[in-house]
Parts: C-alpha cells; sequence; structure tokens
C-alpha cells in the first residue's frame, strides 16, 4: 500500500492480525492532529528480513506535506522504499513496495531522475523481488518508466490504458486533465526472473488509483531463499 496513516497501520494491524513493514515519508494534518504517511507491506504470513531505507531525504525531520508548489513538496517528502521476505508453502518471496517521486503532469524531471538512479542503487542489493507501487511515471510517457523496465519486468497488461480512477481521481472535473489520466498507467507489479506473475487485473472503486491484485509463483523454488 502506499499513502497509508500510520494510525490506519496500527488499526489495520489489529482488526486483520497483519504483520508489517512501513517507512514515512511525510506528514499529514494540523496542530491538533498530526500523522505520518508513506509506502507499506502488510501481510498474514511470516514476514523476515524487513527493510526500510530512504532514497532521497529532504535533509531535516519529517515535514507537514506541502504541495503548494514542485519545490515545496521535495522539501517536505523524503521517497523510501520498504522490503521484506514472506514464506507460502515454504518458499520464500521478496516484496518491495514504494510510492516514488511526484512529478507535474506525469513528465519527468530532474527529482525524478536523480531519486530512479538511487532508488536502483538500493534495490540493486536485492538479488531477487517483486517490487510494487506508484511510480508517477506513466508508461509511454516517462522515460524512467523505460529506466525501471531495463532492470525490471513489467507486469501490467498491455491492454490496461490507466490505473487511475477518473471517477475517484482529483482531476475528475478537470476538462483538461482527465483525457490524460484516463491513459495513464502509474502503478505496477515488477519482477525479476525468479518471480512469476500471472492473472494481473484491477479493481476500481476504492481509490483514487485502483487497486492491483496478481498471483506470484516462484519460476525456481529450490534457488529462492534470500537476499
Amino acid at each position: 500500500m502506499q499513502e497509508l496513516f500510520e494510525r490506519d497501520l496500527a488499526m489495520l494491524s489489529r482488526h486483520f492480525g497483519y504483520q508489517s513493514v512501513y517507512i514515512p515519508i511525510t506528514k499529514h494534518g494540523d496542530s491538533k492532529s498530526v500523522t505520518s504517511e508513506g509506502p507499506s507491506l502488510l501481510t498474514t504470513l511470516p514476514l523476515t528480513n524487513i527493510h526500510r531505507e530512504y532514497y532521497y531525504k529532504t535533509g531535516g525531520s519529517l515535514q507537514i506535506e506541502n504541495n503548494d508548489s514542485v519545490e515545496a513538496l521535495r522539501k517536505t517528502i523524503h521517497q523510501g522504499v520498504v522490503w521484506g521476505t514472506v514464506e507460502k508453502d515454504g518458499i520464500q518471496y521478496t516484496i518491495a513496495s514504494t510510492h516514488f517521486t511526484w512529478s507535474p503532469e506525469g513528465q519527468p524531471n530532474s527529482y525524478q531522475e536523480q531519486d530512479a538512479q538511487a532508488l536502483l542503487k538500493i534495490l540493486d542489493r536485492v538479488d531477487e523481488l517483486v517490487l510494487c507501487g506508484d511510480f508517477n511515471a506513466p508508461r509511454g510517457y516517462n522515460h524512467i518508466y523505460d529506466k525501471l523496465c531495463k532492470r525490471f519486468k513489467d507486469n501490467i497488461p498491455e491492454t490496461l490504458k490507466t490505473t487511475l480512477d477518473v471517477d475517484l481521481h482529483y482531476a475528475r472535473r478537470d476538462l483538461v486533465q482527465k483525457p490524460r489520466i484516463s491513459k495513464y498507467v502509474v502503478d505496477y507489479v515488477f519482477s525479476t526472473p525468479a518471480y512469476s506473475v500471472r492473472n494481473v487485473h484491477t479493481q476500481f472503486g476504492v481509490s483514487d488509483h485502483c487497486a492491483i491484485v496478481c498471483e506470484v509463483e516462484a519460476t525456481n523454488p529450490i534457488g529462492v531463499i534470500d537476499e
């Protein structure tokens, strides 16, 4: 999950018995109530080898998000990735999650360039994994996507034209932006050769982005142990 409030993480963990790994990247609220927000993994399976790491930090402590401008956003949001290993039927799967750097209209900028390089450097330490998240890099419109595809396989079907819910997205009433976001795939399930991702489909009506549902299989279970 991305954009998960820490207070909701605690609630979900209590209610469903999830184990989790979470990294706060910004804060929301006011002087009366503030909570952190960030990407996470939640699972009912055994979770080990937990990692959380920033690939960009603002230089100070966690701030309340300011989206008045791209520069203000950059000063108030860290960028982080989490990963861990879950075990199912004796087979281990390393899963990662991130909410990648936002840019206006889905176009690449220097911040995305810098952060993509830093993220890939971190993930180079993980031999095999499934990498999930909102990457803010529309397929076919942003070369950051192509850079990621040099390292990972994109498992989102070509027939899927958008992962943004045009009925729930904030731009739904914008006559210029709505046609654009209806063509933007920005949420991905990437994988390395040790994993096969299949039966990928989307569930709309849950947020401004759709949920992505899929099955993951280890292609070489004997060799899939740990990074």
